[in-house]
């Protein structure tokens, strides 16, 4: 019998009407094969291929087996139930969690805040205006920075995710 032709990735990707990153991955997952120095043998490769569908079409391909199906299901269920055991022992808190206290926090800071100026100027009663008016503008500035404690929440939640 006489030896088959071997070609280049590029060419047996055109061949099969397929990407070369997956004629990559079929070899990866032992449907395609490799041959010498980087190059494909033609008719081996048309023939694993044309199986290769063919045991999908079936139902014997080997991307989604029933086990396959079973193990995520599973590994989901499992990951759930240690979310909700970290949840339990308060070793995980849900987001709304995080953004009730932090607004919880931020209207505390906000009073206290509030009644700064007033109390700075009753213990130093030689700061003028000028230097309370410049506390007061600091304090309202980190009163705008805490109102916003929830949209921090949720950046850092969508950075994390």
């Amino acid at each position: 019998m006489a030896e088959q032709p071997v070609y280049s990735v590029t060419v047996i990707a055109e061949i099969l009407g397929i990407g070369e990153r997956r004629i990559q991955q079929l070899v990866k997952e032992g449907v395609l094969i490799r041959g010498d120095r980087g190059k494909y043998p033609l008719t081996d490769n048309v023939r694993a291929y044309i199986k290769y569908w063919e045991d999908k079409a079936k139902g014997m391909g080997n991307d989604t087996s029933i086990n396959d199906e079973r193990y995520r299901l599973l590994k989901a269920q499992a990951d759930s139930q240690e979310q909700k055991n970290l949840v339990e022992r308060s070793e995980l808190l849900p987001v709304d969690y995080i953004r009730q206290i932090a607004a919880r926090v931020a209207v505390q800071l906000s009073s206290i805040l509030d009644t700064m100026p007033a109390r700075l100027k009753r213990i130093q009663p030689s700061l003028n205006n000028q230097a309370i008016d410049v506390i007061k503008a600091d304090l309202i500035e980190m009163q705008v920075i805490m109102s916003d404690m929830q949209e921090v929440v949720d950046q850092v939640f969508a950075e994390n995710v």
